[in-house]
């Protein structure tokens, strides 16, 4: 499939329309973009649905890649409030014997029935939603959070690659934090 080719996904119950290729980067011989190379990225405006038809997930935008999957900004078009909420969902490619997503999910139903029935916990987001593909030409698994701000390593481009002393202190705590409540969560 040529970069910029349309083709088109079945969710669960909701067509999903405007899938597109990354593009070839063979060229520049780095094996990470090679790689990149043969994964999807859905277009602006992709509808993903659930069997359920609660929720319509409409893509507004990519926010970046790793080395599992993409993440995009969506909305959910079935949602009566105003403005209308912006969620991040991650999505990982089947097919390329990873399960990352599965256990992120895993992870996160955990800690949301922890802080159910305590006080809400932050450093971590909410599971609002996940699903599958069942096309046979491109099927992804995809999970709905809730939306941060901007990555760390965003932040760190936007402040000439490097952080001051106090930021790094400020982020180690939290990290420290972070972990002792994993540890508390046995995950």
């Amino acid at each position: 499939m040529k970069s910029g080719e349309r083709q088109k996904a079945t969710t669960e119950r909701e067509g999903t329309r405007g899938l597109r290729t990354a593009g070839s980067k063979k060229q520049q011989g780095n094996k990470k973009k090679q790689v990149r190379s043969i994964k999807q990225l859905l277009a602006v405006n992709t509808k993903v649905g659930t069997s359920r038809g609660i929720r319509l997930w409409c893509i507004q935008m990519h926010i970046g890649s790793g080395g599992f999957g993409d993440v995009y900004r969506v909305i959910d078009e079935r949602s009566t409030k105003s403005p209308q909420q912006e969620y991040a969902m991650k999505t990982e490619i089947h097919g390329a014997h990873q399960r990352r997503l599965t256990i992120e999910k895993s992870i996160l139903k955990e800690i949301d029935a922890y802080t159910t029935a305590n006080s809400k916990t932050r450093h971590f987001c909410e599971l609002i939603d996940s699903g599958q593909t069942a096309d046979y030409s491109v099927n992804f698994a995809w999970i709905v959070m809730t939306l941060i701000g901007p990555s760390l390593d965003s932040v760190r481009r936007m402040l000439n690659k490097q952080f001051s002393k106090p930021c790094v202190i400020n982020m180690a705590v939290q990290i420290l934090e972070v972990s002792g409540k994993i540890f508390f969560f046995k995950i």
